[in-house]
């Protein structure tokens, strides 16, 4: 199905961003700010990028409008300690937080590699 030109002339969709880390960290999701930032602004889809692995949030008739941003921030940081004490990497401890984060806020989760299909991981 085509979509006329100035359907979304002006509309706001969503944006990419990557995460580079000075000593080479790759495959990290969303932060806590990323997620509020998500939902607050009205993304419909955001996009992250860290290494080779794509990371994507999309907004769902479960979304909340908004979010209180230093809550949700906290409980990104307190799931991820929490998950850091139990999984052998940062990279599957964000992994966990956003999907735990996806299903509390009603955001669908998907992550891949570039060039590839994502999968699916969450979706209320």
């Amino acid at each position: 199905m085509a979509i006329e030109s100035d359907t979304l002339l002006g509309q706001f969709v969503g944006s990419f961003h990557t995460h580079p880390y000075p000593d080479g960290t790759t495959g990290i999701g969303f932060s806590g700010a990323d997620i509020a930032d998500t939902i607050n602004s009205g993304e419909l889809l955001s996009i992250v990028q860290s290494g080779q692995e794509i990371f994507a949030l999309l907004r769902t008739e479960f979304t909340p409008a908004r979010v209180n941003r230093l809550r949700l921030q906290r409980e990104h940081d307190d799931l991820h300690y929490d998950y850091l004490g139990r999984v052998r990497s940062v990279q599957i401890a964000v992994h966990y937080t956003n999907a735990d984060l996806c299903q509390a806020y009603g955001l669908a989760f998907y992550t891949g590699l570039m060039f590839h299909a994502l999968e699916e991981m969450y979706r209320p």
